[in-house]
């Protein structure tokens, strides 16, 4: 299995060769660039016979299918607007925007200390 660095890095490629732009610094995209490129990740999302009617049909192999494919489509947006600069800034933020809906802390602050332990995305210190 490749890694997803493998992944983007070959999504790259094929953009450089098809001459679309790949940009390596946070890029406000034209809203035309912006549109399409959120199009295509619709598209492999609800688009026929693509990941969610494989999903309701339990298609497996159309399932893996979508999946690579929104992947494929993600990376190319994540190279056209050059997220890679701002890339762990935003990954950071991830755990404590979906956390908040459930009104728990999967972690705290004393963790990774000796007597932390975790439970049911619960953290108990001792």
């Amino acid at each position: 299995m490749t890694t997803t660095k493998t992944q983007f890095d070959s999504v790259v490629e094929f953009m450089s060769v098809a001459g679309q732009a790949v940009n390596t610094a946070w890029t406000n995209p034209t809203t035309k660039v912006g549109k399409f490129r959120l199009r295509l990740i619709d598209e492999e999302m609800n688009g026929k016979n693509e990941l969610f009617d494989s999903a309701e049909s339990d298609n497996l192999e159309g399932i893996l299918d979508g999946i690579c494919d929104v992947l494929y489509v993600a990376y190319g947006a994540y190279a056209t607007f050059g997220l890679d600069a701002i890339e762990q800034e935003i990954y950071n933020q991830i755990p404590d925007r979906t956390w908040s809906f459930t009104g728990r802390q999967p972690y705290c602050s004393d963790w990774p200390k000796q007597h932390c332990t975790f439970r049911n995305w619960y953290c108990t210190c001792t």
